[in-house]
């Protein structure tokens, strides 16, 4: 007589007259997968880091600071360069206001720093009747 494997539970199919209980057992076999794999993966972790055997070194504590003020090397000579540079810059902008006609002590007789244009007229009809 012919004898069958047994079907586990997990792969049976479901009872499609009871529909209110599929979701729910579809639901709880999907978590059920994830938490399966999840465990897997955790031991397969675990058995890499078992072979592991790098210990570093730390020293403990924290590092000690001295009292005295903090020498940055190049630190003298960067605030110089930052300096000539500035005095370079401003000696350039009086070169040019001297160059270019630029007085910074004159009033100027105009108020406004633009020209106001006024209304004129484009009308043709006046030189017509000059031509005639």
């Amino acid at each position: 007589k012919p004898r069958t494997n047994q079907v586990p539970v997990s792969n049976k199919i479901f009872d499609f007259s009871r529909t209110e209980t599929i979701v729910p057992i579809i639901e709880q076999r999907r978590q059920e997968k994830e938490n399966k794999l999840e465990q897997l993966r955790r031991e397969k972790e675990y058995k890499e880091l078992k072979e592991c055997t790098f210990v570093p070194l730390t020293n403990e504590g924290t590092p000690v600071r001295g009292n005295g003020p903090v020498i940055v090397r190049g630190l003298g000579r960067h605030l110089e360069l930052k300096e000539m540079a500035r005095r370079q810059e401003e000696e350039q902008k009086q070169r040019e206001d001297k160059a270019f006609g630029k007085v910074t002590n004159r009033v100027d007789s105009r108020t406004e720093p633009y020209t106001i244009p006024k209304p004129f007229n484009l009308s043709t009809s006046h030189r017509r009747r000059k031509s005639r």
